[in-house]
């Protein structure tokens, strides 16, 4: 698979193990965004030109495969510039619009991405938290728990970017079928099928990074009723019907939530990356990262004074904490070798402070260009790291 990469060819013997921060790009979406600029390279939505109709096109047709992808309707699918501009638009819109006060109750779990916590921290004056195991797993009792909140919103990662963990959702709407679920699915969507309609939810964010498109976009899906209701967060042009000087009248969803010139080379970037990951299927995805989560448990059991965090049930994302030697130390040494991985909180503060109870841990992530030599690379490396650093 990492012919399909022109990355690997240019560094030739790299092991990236760090896909849950950004992934690599294909040669299929990287053609589509020269394609783009070399062929339809235009603003839309406002040009009667035929270029600019192309390029309108190629916005929107990226719009419709996103929303087949989630299994949702065009409509509720606006693009964003990730996760973090979605979740907050959407926190910020929910207000405005009176959908929620900030004396509402929310609960979120330990394990959220600050992207998942700092914009529901904002909004309400209290968030309350479901409690995780140290693999990213909700505790024993958290239905009933749950159920006590009573809340108005939930807001939980599908799967954690630390441990793999994947939240129930299902069961959590049966528990609380009033309640307004968003969902970060920023580290599902590249792993698993995403089908937010069975899912049940009422909102959901992504980031295209993640899932081998360009960076600076993703998408916000809301459910469509309750998108009608809500204010836009960002206003200027491309976003209105009609502006006087004393009355506005927004445009129709999505594209009142779109205000100023998109991000179209991404969009297009984007609908190839998801065409991308479906010609190989989930069943490949999850058969290949099995393998390779399997290998590399085995390889980190193998070794003394290590933590590993990681779920069962959980994605290609597996964190470990060595007692005698930094994340920060393992991370530099493994990259000045040529194995990329990650280390610090992830963005994930809480539960590395109250849960895990370590100042940070080293991340490896997975991809579909991972492969057992990667894996067999890491183990030898991090095996010298271990043995450099007990020496000095």
């Amino acid at each position: 698979m990492k012919e399909r990469f022109p990355m690997f060819a240019t560094k030739p013997g790299l092991a990236y193990l760090d896909s849950a921060s950004t992934t690599q790009k294909p040669d299929v979406v990287l053609n589509q965004i020269q394609n783009y600029y070399t062929n339809r390279n235009s603003n839309v939505h406002r040009g009667l030109y035929p270029l600019a109709e192309e390029s309108t096109e190629t916005y929107e047709s990226a719009r419709q495969v996103v929303a087949r992808f989630l299994n949702v309707e065009k409509e509720e699918i606006i693009f964003t510039s990730g996760t973090t501009e979605g979740l907050n638009l959407l926190s910020e819109s929910l207000l405005r619009s009176n959908v929620i006060s900030p004396e509402d109750v929310c609960v979120i779990t330990e394990l959220e991405h600050h992207s998942n916590l700092l914009p529901w921290r904002r909004v309400f004056s209290k968030v309350n938290y479901l409690e995780v195991d140290e693999n990213g797993d909700l505790l024993e009792g958290w239905e009933e728990k749950l159920k006590a909140f009573n809340p108005k919103l939930i807001a939980l990662s599908h799967a954690s970017n630390v441990t793999g963990a994947v939240h129930p959702i299902k069961k959590i709407r049966l528990i609380c079928p009033d309640a307004i679920i968003v969902l970060d699915i920023a580290q599902s969507v590249a792993h698993m099928k995403v089908d937010l309609k069975d899912l049940d939810v009422d909102a959901a964010a992504f980031s295209g990074h993640k899932i081998y498109s360009p960076m600076g976009i993703g998408a916000l899906f809301v459910k469509k009723p309750l998108l009608e209701k809500l204010e836009p967060f960002k206003v200027g042009g491309g976003m209105i019907r009609e502006v006087r000087k004393d009355e506005i009248i927004w445009d129709e969803i999505p594209s009142k939530f779109e205000a100023g010139t998109p991000n179209v080379e991404g969009a297009s970037g984007l609908a190839r990356a998801i065409k991308f990951v479906e010609e190989i299927g989930f069943e490949m995805i999850r058969e290949i990262e099995d393998e390779l989560v399997f290998d590399l448990m085995l390889e980190l059991r193998s070794l003394e004074n290590i933590r590993i965090f990681h779920s069962n049930n959980g994605v290609g994302v597996v964190s470990f904490y060595h007692e005698k030697v930094h994340p920060h130390d393992v991370a530099q040494y493994l990259g000045d070798n040529g194995v990329c991985v990650r280390a610090g909180h992830h963005c994930t503060q809480v539960l590395h402070r109250d849960v895990l109870q370590v100042p940070a841990t080293v991340r490896v992530s997975l991809g579909v260009y991972n492969s057992r030599e990667d894996i067999i690379k890491f183990a030898e490396t991090l095996r010298e790291c271990i043995e450099f650093y007990s020496k000095n």
